[in-house]
């Protein structure tokens, strides 16, 4: 298993997932953008706690969000300001989301994270509706959580030492509000785009991919 996360587009309700003969919609077409491992910060901006419906898969139930395209573009815009506010070096990224979510051809979107709530359902579980409420909430437990889901580290404060020393450290600084993804261990970099918006499937997307 990869431990993907889909973004997905539909012309149904019906949440988005596995079942008995396979995946209910079409990866060529319906996968908007792709995570690894996590899910991104601007994808729960299109729900709230109500349109989180479960996904029976054999004996499983799977938190599984689903909306009407109308309602989340709608709350797209109400939330703006306040993601803009959280993460404040993140306009370009966000004006790619926008774009991304205002031209896409669906009635609804879906989050399919059946293989990231495998990692671990129980965290899952707990974790999901809290950083989904954190947009209406504000509350910094609620935060909390959707950083987690997004696979992102809270920068914890440094010491004199620590700031001497200047090595950038990865993650969100809560004091200035922004997201640093610097090289791991091996040299990779990481990308602040797939914290916040995921990465490119196979239709296109208007971000360039780091």
């Amino acid at each position: 298993m990869a431990n993907r996360a889909y973004l997905v587009g539909s012309s149904n309700g019906d949440t988005a997932g596995p079942g008995e003969n396979g995946i209910n919609y079409n990866p060529d077409t319906e996968i908007l953008a792709g995570a690894s491992t996590q899910i991104p910060v601007f994808w729960l901006s299109l729900f709230d706690e109500s349109n989180i419906k479960p996904h029976a898969v054999q004996e499983y139930s799977i938190p599984a969000p689903v909306c009407e395209a109308a309602t989340a573009r709608t709350l797209l815009q109400q939330r703006r300001a306040k993601i803009l506010a959280a993460f404040s070096q993140s306009k370009t990224h966000w004006e790619a989301w926008e774009r991304l979510i205002t031209e896409a051809p669906f009635k609804f979107f879906k989050l399919d994270a059946t293989e990231v709530w495998d990692l671990d359902p129980e965290l899952f579980q707990s974790q999901l509706p809290p950083a989904v409420r954190w947009f209406s909430s504000g509350s910094a437990d609620d935060f909390a959580k959707l950083l987690s889901v997004a696979e992102i580290p809270m920068i914890q404060p440094r010491g004199f030492l620590g700031r001497l020393v200047g090595n950038t450290p990865s993650g969100y600084d809560m004091a200035t509000k922004t997201l640093t993804m610097a090289k791991d261990g091996a040299g990779r970099s990481d990308s602040v785009g797939h914290h916040l918006h995921g990465y490119a499937w196979v239709r296109e997307v208007p971000w360039k991919d780091e």
